[in-house]
């Protein structure tokens, strides 16, 4: 596992950056239509791993009643607050330790579960965080070597409703699943 202290670091200097590209906005879009699908009334997200808050400027024109992003950067929360003034709200913690107050209509892990030790012990540990129809979104960037495994392991584990795989213009992949 990555350091809070490694996170913060490549959060000042800037290796996150590409993260607002052009590039990466096929995969926020995708997120956002997905959301935009379930769209009803007092609608929820908690964004686990949310770093500077990327996904939530793609999101934040929903009729979101709550919003809450979590990163273990102390960095990447305060840059996340001051870009959204006070819009959503962005708290600094570990995600495997993290203890929501609410429950939510989405629980999303965009590009995070990757570097977790026990990924299929933290959505499982969430799932109880979900409101009844609840969903749980996973991202992950598509890297045969690295993230197979992964993905093999959430199927065995979850209900898949949906699941697709994106691209961007430049051969980057993403697949992004909604588990039940």
């Amino acid at each position: 596992r990555i350091t809070r202290q490694k996170w913060d670091l490549q959060f000042k200097n800037g290796h996150w950056d590409f993260l607002w590209s052009i590039d990466e906005l096929i995969r926020y879009n995708y997120i956002y239509n997905l959301l935009s699908e379930y769209l009803r009334q007092d609608f929820k997200i908690l964004d686990l791993g949310c770093g500077e808050g990327n996904l939530y400027k793609h999101i934040q024109s929903l009729d979101l009643t709550d919003y809450v992003g979590v990163d273990i950067s102390e960095e990447a929360i305060t840059k996340a607050k001051k870009l959204f003034n006070g819009n959503g709200k962005f708290i600094c913690e570990d995600l495997c330790k993290y203890n929501p107050e609410d429950s939510y209509d989405f629980i999303i892990f965009n590009e995070s579960l990757y570097y977790l030790d026990k990924p299929i012990a933290v959505i499982n540990r969430y799932k109880k965080f979900l409101k009844k129809e609840g969903k749980i979104i996973v991202s992950m960037w598509y890297d045969k070597v690295k993230n197979n495994k992964l993905w093999k392991r959430i199927d065995s584990n979850f209900k898949i409703e949906s699941q697709k795989t994106i691209n961007n213009n430049k051969g980057i992949s993403w697949i992004i699943k909604v588990l039940k």
